[in-house]
């Protein structure tokens, strides 16, 4: 059987002494009693604190070799050079300072080092080989600091003999047994003080008809992976909404607009239990692959959980508040928080609300006219179809943008259950993505002819008094708004993507892809078949596509980057040096600073790209149209409210939401010529 090598340490350093190991009792003296110790220089440390472990012997006459095996738990505690921060790795020494034993080079020193850091365990040795040198010097070292680690002397099958995790030698080879072993006292761990999960509301006085918009917020959650809140309303005074669009929520809505465990490279996992009727919103998130998040030494500990919105019914005072439920067992006020390796975080603090003040409206006094006209009764206003629309997975349908003019079904919010933490509680609820397609008139089509479904419109040649058109693969909202800041989700960049390709809900392909959260009734399955079958979206281990997950900077700019490799021929190139500052070593990193080289992205002022950051809408457009050669359109009419034509994107949004000819000017730059109806 292969032997590990932690199991030869002690074989080592007795074989270079020359000697077999016997044991030897040792008598005191001095009124130190002979002992080996681990000191901790604070015993109660908030998380991301270094806590030093200072390893000391007294009063071992003719000190000349140890072995000492250190355990501590991993969940809680990673082993660092407390010097430099750096982790202990396999094999790695632990770190000294100040005065140290066994530093005579004179005397041949030995190391041996397995740690296995995975399991908590720091097993290490050193020793003199040259005793005949050393004994002849008289000068034996008896007291002094072995080194600064982490946490506590622990025995282990390895080490046959010791000492609790501890075996010392003296100059003749012998082993020492007669010491005491001194542990350092226990630790705990906590959180900072100001840790906290609240629920704020941005008002608490208002009137019937007015929307409270309620943040579920995180500071100083250190090491957080995964939340469950459960947040609890009066359904007769109010009613959670979409705090954008005012559609009401579902049993399967989830919060809007997270900052927080929103990195889809984590593997993040979104759940909603909701039950509307008795006034209860249950929501949870979390990370699948907290190896990796543990690993990357960012955690995510201040910021915003999520939004949603309460509508004012009728006037009675009211709460909203955080609260225990059956989805939540264990659970710190309705909620339960896991760290990144699993553990349930406590010692941090809730805090609720205020009350709510509800004032009702006062009524407006109408004026007698002399004569009464004839009464009539006003028809109620029938809302237009919605075309389709593509969500975040916190949005509902109407409030998101349609992304073809001949889309005919409505997105639902992506569902989920209570309990979705690993770890936490029970009663998860299965998510069922049917939204219910609603018919819609087609468009009529123009005389000129668009892209086939397999090809890629390419950019007219920059030659002054070129004319060509351009068609639109992405719309606004039913509001006439844009919101440019807004984030995107997977199927909303599908359905983007296929646009680009010519393609629409009627194309046939000869392709066979399935998802076990995408069916043929999803609004945007025929665009997610399509880009999947152009293998420019992929999707998860799982055989899951999810759709309503926000897209990153990193993913967008991969999906181009595909785009440019199968229509244009892009070849990959090698990167010589690093653009941005994080990201070197990402995994998006080649095509991230190569769309970069071609002019396509840009950073941020502050040298960062931020690859792990959703991106907006705004960004999207401007990406793709740089990648396409396309625009920007100059002389478009303001199209939407909230894009002014002084938003640095607004050439850019009207080049991906108008249908149009163009015309380039002696300057290259695209110019209106007309705009063409769908």
């Amino acid at each position: 059987m292969k032997k590990n090598n932690v199991l030869t340490i002690a074989a080592m350093i007795a074989l270079l002494l020359t000697s077999l190991l016997t044991s030897i009792t040792f008598g005191e003296t001095s009124s130190i009693p002979s002992r080996i110790s681990m000191e901790l220089d604070k015993t109660k440390a908030n998380i991301g604190d270094i806590i030093i472990a200072t390893i000391r012997i007294d009063n071992i006459n003719n000190f000349s070799g140890y072995q000492l095996n250190i355990k501590y738990d991993p969940s809680y505690l990673q082993a660092v050079n407390p010097l430099t921060g750096e982790p202990i790795k396999k094999k790695t020494m632990p770190a000294v300072n100040g005065t140290v034993l066994l530093k005579g080079d004179q005397y041949s020193i030995t190391e041996v080092v397995e740690n296995n850091v995975d399991e908590g365990i720091l097993n290490f040795g050193k020793g003199y080989a040259n005793l005949t040198e050393y004994r002849k010097s008289g000068k034996p070292e008896t007291t002094g600091i072995i080194g600064k680690t982490e946490i506590k002397f622990e025995n282990t099958p390895v080490m046959p003999g010791a000492k609790e995790g501890t075996l010392l030698f003296d100059w003749d080879a012998e082993t020492i047994t007669e010491y005491n072993v001194i542990q350092p006292k226990e630790l705990a761990i906590t959180l900072p003080d100001d840790a906290h999960i609240a629920l704020e509301l941005d008002k608490t006085e208002v009137k019937v008809g007015d929307v409270i918009v309620a943040t579920v917020k995180a500071k100083n959650m250190t090491s957080m992976a995964g939340i469950q809140v459960n947040i609890k309303y009066d359904p007769e005074v109010l009613q959670a909404i979409d705090p954008a669009t005012g559609e009401p929520f579902t049993e399967e809505t989830l919060l809007v607009d997270p900052e927080l465990l929103s990195n889809r490279e984590y593997n993040l996992l979104l759940k909603a239990v909701n039950d509307i009727n008795s006034g209860i919103i249950n929501y949870a998130s979390c990370y699948v692959y907290w190896d990796s998040y543990r690993e990357s030494g960012v955690s995510e500990s201040t910021g915003i959980i999520g939004k949603v919105g309460f509508k004012v019914l009728k006037a009675a005072n009211t709460t909203v508040k955080l609260e225990e439920t059956r989805f939540t067992p264990n659970s710190i006020d309705g909620t339960l928080v896991i760290d990144w390796y699993g553990q349930q975080i406590v010692g941090y603090k809730v805090i609720q609300p205020n009350k709510i003040t509800v004032i009702s409206e006062p009524e407006v006094p109408t004026q007698t006219p002399t004569q009464t006209p004839p009464t009539t009764t006003a028809p109620s206003q029938t809302p237009t179809q919605t075309p389709p629309t593509t969500t975040a997975p916190s949005q509902t349908p109407t409030q998101t943008p349609a992304v073809t003019p001949t889309q005919s079904a409505t997105p639902s919010d992506p569902g989920g259950g209570g309990g979705g933490l690993p770890g936490g509680g029970g009663g998860a609820v299965n998510p069922s993505a049917s939204p219910t397609p609603t018919p819609t008139s087609k468009p009529t089509p123009t005389a000129t002819k668009k892209p086939e479904p397999t090809e890629i419109e390419e950019p007219e040649p920059e030659i002054p008094g070129t004319v060509g058109i351009h068609y639109s693969y992405l719309t606004g909202y039913p509001d006439k708004m844009f919101r440019p800041e807004k984030s995107i989700t997977r199927a909303e960049a599908a359905v983007i993507f296929a646009k680009l390709l010519g393609a629409n809900e009627n194309t046939k392909i000869n392709y066979n892809v399935s998802y076990t959260d995408v069916d043929s009734s999803h609004w945007a399955s025929w665009a997610i078949k399509f880009v999947s079958y152009k293998k420019l979206f992929t999707g998860y281990p799982d055989g899951s596509f999810k759709p309503n997950q926000n897209i990153t900077r990193a993913e967008f700019s991969t999906v181009v980057f595909k785009l440019l490799v199968s229509e244009k021929g892009l070849k990959e190139e090698k990167i010589e040096k690093s653009k941005f500052g994080d990201t070197k070593g990402h995994w998006a990193q080649q095509f991230i600073e190569q769309l970069s080289d071609l002019g396509y992205i840009n950073g941020y002022p502050d040298g960062t790209f931020k690859p792990n950051n959703n991106i907006k809408r705004s960004e999207s457009v401007a990406l793709i149209n740089r990648a396409m050669g396309r625009g920007p359109l100059h002389g478009a009419p303001q199209v939407f409210e909230d894009v002014p034509q002084t938003h640095w994107a607004f050439k850019d949004i009207a080049e991906g939401v108008l249908n149009h000819r163009y015309k380039l000017d002696n300057e290259g730059k695209e110019q209106l010529l007309e705009i063409i109806d769908n």
